[in-house]
């Protein structure tokens, strides 16, 4: 689809992100319909029994159309492009991608501190794979995540168990 950047569908999107349209209304009224089937499920992340504000979020992946770039809602957007996974886990210590973004609470920061721990766990996960076919390729079975709040040496951390291994025995990744 091209095309996308027109202040109509900026209007559109607006609408969704508002909750005042579906996305599927959206899509109908022009002919359109999602691709469920490119979509590939990743993981399902639940926060922390302690949290106070909870979510259930599920992740999808999906090849990138060729020359599409990323369009921010006018309203939400301050910074966008499309990275390479394995360069931004390599600079993961650094403070790189937070400087780039440029606002305020991003500058002076690395990427643990910029991201939910849901996304970091799927991005190294990206970045172990042998490229972008072989990640979406992967047959996975569905894993939840919900990380759990222990005391390892008198620090509190985050602990998530990973998807199982071959061998079933749970990973822990903390």
């Amino acid at each position: 689809m091209e095309a996308t950047s027109t202040p109509e569908w900026m209007k559109a999107r607006e609408a969704v992100a508002a909750q005042d349209k579906s996305f599927t209304d959206v899509l109908a009224k022009r002919g359109l319909s999602l691709r469920t089937d490119l979509l590939k499920p990743l993981v399902n992340w639940l926060s922390p029994d302690f949290a106070h504000r909870r979510f259930n979020t599920r992740y999808f992946a999906a090849t990138l159309p060729v020359n599409q770039q990323p369009s921010l809602l006018a309203s939400k957007g301050v910074w966008g492009r499309w990275v390479c996974v394995s360069k931004l886990m390599a600079e993961r210590e650094t403070t790189a991608l937070g400087d780039e973004i440029g606002q305020e609470n991003t500058v002076g920061l690395p990427l643990g501190q910029l991201l939910v721990p849901g996304s970091e766990i799927i991005l190294e996960k990206m970045a172990a794979a042998q490229g972008c076919i072989a990640y979406l390729s992967y047959k996975r079975k569905p894993h939840m995540y919900q990380p759990r709040l222990v005391q390892e040496d008198g620090a509190l951390m985050l602990e998530v168990e990973a998807a199982r291994t071959v061998s079933g025995e749970p990973q822990r990744e903390r």
